[in-house]
């Protein structure tokens, strides 16, 4: 179920923003409403989605801005409602409402697709990431603190363009960066040139350079 729609990050390899428009967030009540009429017809499981569905800011029932966790700890209520889950995320949204919707409750999946791009702090500052290695391993220790079962995905994006004939290391340079990474389940894709990327310009000439050799050590 469609809960959030766009996104205001502005990766530079993303064109999300520039196709899905501004952040915006449907209303707890209206949410509420579908989710009801499908538990009615039978449905047992719910999988909350958005662009980034963890910046979810609708309008709740008493007026104000709803995070996720509050959404999710609403919905949990519905009789026949059964599993709760949500994708896809950003490092950066993660607040204490939903490390609290974790650890309480039983019907949220303990399961988490958290996107990291890459292991290297260079080349997530070339991405317009707005966080590091460290931060993200941050987040990830928050929610095994309250749920030691829980499980994650991430994505890892090879050869970005760092800049106009440079090209970023391969994944197995990223993925080595932390124990913390290699212990989670990855997909890993290569960088692919669209219209309207930020970094699209720097595709124009795509060869392999010694730099990324260099900063392994």
């Amino acid at each position: 179920m469609t809960v959030q729609e766009g996104c205001d990050k502005f990766c530079t390899f993303c064109v999300v923003p520039y196709t899905r428009g501004a952040e915006v967030s449907r209303p707890v009540a209206k949410i509420v409403d579908d989710v009801k009429r499908l538990a009615d017809n039978g449905v047992r499981e719910i999988t909350l989605i958005g662009q980034n569905v963890k910046c979810y800011h609708g309008e709740g029932v008493d007026g104000r801005s709803w995070p996720l966790g509050r959404l999710l700890h609403r919905l949990a209520e519905i009789p026949g409602i059964a599993r709760l889950r949500y994708s896809t995320s950003h490092p950066n949204d993660v607040d204490e409402t939903l490390i609290a919707a974790h650890r309480d409750l039983p019907a949220l999946m303990p399961f988490v697709h958290l996107p990291v791009q890459s292991g290297s702090d260079r080349i997530l500052a070339a991405m317009n990431r707005k966080h590091t290695g460290r931060d993200y391993r941050n987040v990830i220790d928050r929610f095994r603190a309250v749920r030691q079962d829980i499980a994650f995905h991430q994505i890892l994006s090879s050869a970005f363009p760092v800049k106009p004939g440079k090209i970023s290391p391969p994944p197995s340079h990223s993925s080595r960066k932390s124990d913390t990474l290699r212990r989670i389940r990855s997909n890993i894709r290569r960088g692919l040139e669209r219209p309207r990327r930020r970094c699209g310009r720097r595709f124009q000439q795509r060869t392999w350079t010694s730099d990324w050799r260099d900063s392994r050590s």
